[in-house]
């Protein structure tokens, strides 16, 4: 999955438990066929929270990313942009993507703010509610170009995505550094590359026997070695 300020998934971001609220995968993908994907969000906790949602076109999902303009106004659009969520409950975020459909793949940072309230009740009036803790975190929402070519390379421990359209690596095999932690000595490598990037495979010995590689398109996996 996507992490933003970095494609891998051993890299980090703030993660979405630092939220009361659960807001699921960092990563939602909206693939080259649909218009549009759901997300559902929880509240786990014994309290009701207050649910503000926005997101912003970035140029990358990497460090260098920065936030840029959408190309026309509605190219992403999502509902509810705020709720307020009792305790224990869940509801669903859907995400519209309204863009060009060429081949370009487009990343966005969906930011929440997750805020706690306190209810206060007299014999004549409604409930109230006060912001107490206040929480952001942001996640990657990715819309996989509308014309999407699948290419890729593989040499000597490096792959080379030749296509349009992320790819996550996904490589298992004999550790290249032996330590007491791990006696088995396997390693597991998970990351993202990006179209038209390269990444290599630091960890494993790529050449032992039991050395195996296979990416993933969304839920479509492809068997390299």
């Amino acid at each position: 999955m996507f992490i933003l300020k970095t494609i891998a998934a051993s890299l980090c971001l703030v993660t979405a438990s630092a939220l009361a609220v659960n807001v699921g995968s960092v990563t939602t993908i909206i693939p080259d066929n649909a218009e549009s994907i759901s997300k559902e969000i929880k509240n786990e906790s014994d309290a009701a929270r207050v649910i503000s949602i926005s997101v912003q076109r970035i140029s990358s999902p990497m460090d260098e990313g920065v936030v840029i303009q959408p190309e026309s106004p509605d190219e992403i659009l999502l509902t509810p942009t705020r709720m307020i969520m009792p305790a224990n409950a869940s509801n669903i975020v859907k995400f519209y993507y309204h863009g060009k459909k060429d081949g370009l793949e487009r990343y966005y940072r969906v930011t929440f703010v997750d805020e706690g309230i306190t209810e206060d009740q007299n014999a004549d009036a409604d409930k109230s509610g006060q912001g107490m803790t206040r929480a952001v975190v942001s996640t990657i929402l990715v819309a996989q170009p509308r014309n999407k070519n699948i290419d890729f390379d593989y040499r000597d421990g490096k792959i080379f995505n030749k296509g349009n359209a992320a790819l996550r690596v996904n490589a298992t095999g004999k550790c290249l550094k032996r330590t007491p932690e791990n006696p088995k000595n396997q390693c597991a490598q998970n990351f993202y590359v990006m179209p038209e990037t390269s990444r290599d495979i630091k960890l494993i010995d790529v050449n032992d026997k039991d050395f195996h590689l296979g990416l993933w398109d969304l839920k479509h996996f492809i068997p390299v070695k």
